[in-house]
C-alpha cells in the first residue's frame, strides 16, 4: 500500500532506474502503473524534482498513443511516478517472440508510433528515447509511447545517464552520440531502427558494448531491409533509409513527415496498389550505399545459414583502411565519453520563477532555491510599490536559463518623497544622522538665534517644517540656539521676494495647481488656481529669511520641490 491509496498488485517491469508495478487506485477505482525510483536515485532530490518537472510538462499531451503520467508522489521517503496502465506487452517482448512481422503489420505499428510522436512534437516535446523498451503494444496492435521527455532529467543525476545508456544505445541517433541534444529528427531515427527490426527480425547494427554500437551507428553504411527481407517494397525500404540517415538534415525533420509517407504505403498495401511515397528520388541523388555483406545481388533469395554466409564474405579490406577504422573507432569512443561528461553532467535548464512584487529577501530565497544567482542591478523610485520590492527581473519570469546563471533584479527604492521629521530639540549631529537614514540632508548654512532657555547648538526651527512631504535629496535648513546675539538672527527675520516660473508639462488635461512656500516662519499656500497643459505660470511670494522652499502640487499630489536662495539672481528659468 502506497499513500493509503494505491494497492500494489504485481511487478511488471524492472528497469535501470524504475521498478514498475500494477496498482489499484482506491480513490479513482481504477488500475494504474506505479514506477518506483530504485536506489540510489530515490535519494537524489534534484533528480526526483527534475522527473517531476518532466511529468508536469506532459500534462497537456492527450493522445491514445502517448502514455499519460499523472504525478510524482512519495511514500515514506520513496518517490514514485503514477501513470495510466497500458494493456498488452512491451514492443521488445513482442519482437522477441514474433519477429519478423509482415510488411502491413510492421507499417501499422510504425504508423501508431509516429502518431504519438507527432502529438509530442506538436506540443514542443522531444521523446528522446524512442526504443523498444519504451513502447507498449496492445492486443489489437496499437502502440503507446512511454516515459516521453524523461531524458531531460538524467543530467540532474550523477549516475542515471550512464545507467540508461546501454538501453538507449540500440536506437541512439549518430548526432546524439557525438554530443548533440535529442531532437524530433533523432526521434525519427529511433523509429527507423524499430521499423528495420520489425521488417527483418534483426537490428541494423550489432555490437557487444554500447560504445562500440554507437560507433557503428556513426560510421557504418545503412543496411537495406530488402537485402534481408526481399518482400519489403522498394518505397518502404527508401523510407527506412531516409529515417536512418546519418546526417539529421537528410532525415525526416519531424515524425509528421515520416507518418505521411507510412500512411501512403499502408493505404497502397490495403488496396493492392504499388506503394509509393511523396519523396521521389532526385535525378542527381546518389544511390544509398549498401553494406557488402547485405547486398541483394550477393544474397540468395532463400535464406542460408547465417554463419555460413558470413564466412563466405570476401575479406578484401586493405590494412591501412583497417588502421583508419581503428583510429576512427578510438575517436568516436573519445567523443562519446566527452558527450557523457559535458551533456549528462551539464547544468540543468531552469525556468526563471516570477519574483515581481516580492520583497528582495523573498526573491533572493526563491531564486537561490532554484539554483540561480541574484544581483541587484539598480534601484528605481516608485510611488506605488514599497521600498525593497522587486519591480522586474532580467531574464524575465518564464525564460529558460542554465543552473548557476545570474538573475538581475530592479528593486523599488520607494517614493521620491518622504515626510520631513521634526528636528527641533535635536543637536546638529543627531539631526544629520536622522536625515541621512531617509534620504534627506542637512543644509550646512546654519542660522543662529539667541535663546537663553535652550542649550547652545539645539535646533529651534527648520525649513521645510515637520511632517511636510519633501523630495529625497532635499536640504533641510535649520536655526540653532545661541547664547549670544548675532547678525544671523537678524538675517533670519528679514523679508525677501522669491519668484518661481512653472511650465505645466507631462499632463493631458487641466489640473489644479497649488504652490506652498516654506520659510523660517513655517509653511503656507501662496498660490492655487486651475491651469492647462504647457501653460507658463509665474509666482512671486514674500518669504522670511534668506531661503524659501516651494512645493508644487498637481491636484493635491506633490510633483516637485524647488529651493530658492535670496542671494541667487532671478534667471528666469522655468521649473
Amino acid at each position: 500500500m502506497l499513500r493509503i491509496r494505491y494497492d500494489v498488485v504485481q511487478l511488471i517491469g524492472d528497469g535501470p532506474v524504475f521498478r514498475s508495478y500494477v496498482a489499484r487506485d482506491r480513490v479513482q477505482g481504477r488500475e494504474v502503473c506505479i514506477r518506483e525510483f530504485k536506489p540510489p536515485f530515490d535519494k537524489e532530490p534534484e533528480f526526483v524534482n527534475a522527473v517531476r518537472k518532466c511529468v508536469d510538462s506532459l500534462g497537456d499531451v492527450k493522445h491514445p498513443s502517448v502514455e499519460r503520467l499523472l504525478e510524482v508522489d512519495e511514500d515514506e521517503g520513496t518517490p514514485f511516478i503514477v501513470g495510466e496502465l497500458s494493456a498488452g506487452s512491451s514492443l521488445a517482448e513482442r519482437i522477441r517472440r514474433l519477429a519478423p512481422f509482415s510488411v502491413s503489420v510492421a507499417v501499422s505499428t510504425a504508423v501508431s508510433i509516429c502518431e504519438g510522436l507527432t502529438a509530442l512534437h506538436d506540443a514542443g516535446i522531444v521523446h528522446g528515447d524512442v526504443g523498444e523498451p519504451n513502447i507498449w503494444v496492445s492486443t489489437t496492435g496499437e502502440a503507446r509511447l512511454q516515459l516521453a521527455g524523461l531524458w531531460q532529467a538524467y543530467s540532474a543525476s550523477q549516475t542515471a545517464g550512464g545507467v540508461v545508456l546501454p538501453a538507449m544505445a540500440p536506437s541512439l541517433a549518430p548526432e546524439v552520440s557525438q554530443g548533440a541534444m535529442p531532437s524530433p529528427s533523432s526521434d525519427v531515427y529511433g523509429v527507423g531502427v524499430i521499423l528495420f527490426h520489425l521488417l527483418t527480425g534483426r537490428m541494423p547494427y550489432h555490437a557487444e558494448h554500447p560504445v562500440a554500437l554507437a560507433m557503428k551507428h556513426i560510421s557504418e553504411p545503412i543496411p537495406s531491409t530488402r537485402s534481408i527481407n526481399p518482400s519489403v517494397p522498394v518505397a518502404l525500404d527508401r523510407v527506412v533509409q531516409r529515417a536512418l540517415a546519418k546526417n539529421p538534415e537528410e532525415r525526416y525533420q519531424t515524425a509528421a513527415g515520416l507518418l505521411s509517407d507510412l500512411r501512403m504505403i499502408r493505404d497502397a498495401l490495403r488496396f493492392g496498389r504499388k506503394p509509393t511515397t511523396s519523396d521521389s528520388p532526385r535525378r542527381d541523388e546518389k544511390p544509398t550505399q549498401v553494406a557488402p555483406a547485405m547486398s541483394a545481388a550477393r544474397r540468395p533469395r532463400s535464406k542460408p545459414d547465417e554463419k555460413e554466409w558470413e564466412e563466405s564474405e570476401p575479406r578484401d579490406v586493405p590494412t591501412w583502411l583497417v588502421m583508419a577504422m581503428v583510429f576512427l573507432g578510438s575517436l568516436v569512443v573519445f567523443m562519446l565519453a566527452g558527450w557523457l561528461f559535458f551533456n549528462l553532467s551539464r547544468p540543468r535548464a531552469i525556468v526563471v520563477p516570477d519574483v515581481t512584487r516580492l520583497t528582495l529577501r523573498e526573491a533572493q530565497d526563491r531564486l537561490q532555491s532554484a539554483q540561480l544567482r541574484v544581483r541587484v542591478a539598480r534601484r528605481e523610485s516608485n510611488e506605488e510599490v514599497p521600498a525593497d520590492t522587486v519591480l522586474e527581473s532580467e531574464p524575465p519570469a518564464g525564460a529558460k536559463v542554465y543552473e548557476g546563471n545570474t538573475v538581475q533584479l530592479v528593486v523599488s527604492a520607494g517614493s521620491r518623497f518622504v515626510d520631513v521629521p521634526d528636528l527641533r530639540g535635536r543637536t546638529l549631529d543627531s539631526a544629520r544622522e536622522l536625515l541621512d537614514t531617509i534620504g534627506l540632508k542637512l543644509d550646512e548654512r546654519i542660522e543662529e538665534q539667541r535663546d537663553r532657555d535652550m542649550e547652545p547648538g539645539t535646533i529651534l526651527a527648520q525649513a521645510p517644517p515637520p511632517r511636510q512631504r519633501a523630495e529625497r535629496g532635499t536640504a533641510v535648513r535649520v536655526t540653532v540656539a545661541s547664547d549670544r546675539s548675532t547678525s544671523t538672527s537678524a538675517e533670519a527675520n528679514k523679508r525677501y521676494l522669491f519668484t518661481i516660473r512653472i511650465r505645466l508639462r507631462d499632463i493631458e488635461s487641466s489640473v489644479m495647481l497649488r504652490v506652498d512656500l516654506a520659510d523660517s516662519r513655517g509653511t503656507r499656500t501662496v498660490y492655487e488656481n486651475e491651469h492647462s497643459p504647457e501653460e507658463l505660470v509665474e509666482i512671486t511670494a514674500e518669504g522670511q529669511g534668506p531661503q524659501a522652499t516651494f512645493s508644487i502640487y498637481y491636484d493635491n499630489e506633490l510633483v516637485k520641490q524647488v529651493t530658492k536662495d535670496s542671494a541667487e539672481p532671478d534667471t528666469g528659468e522655468e521649473t
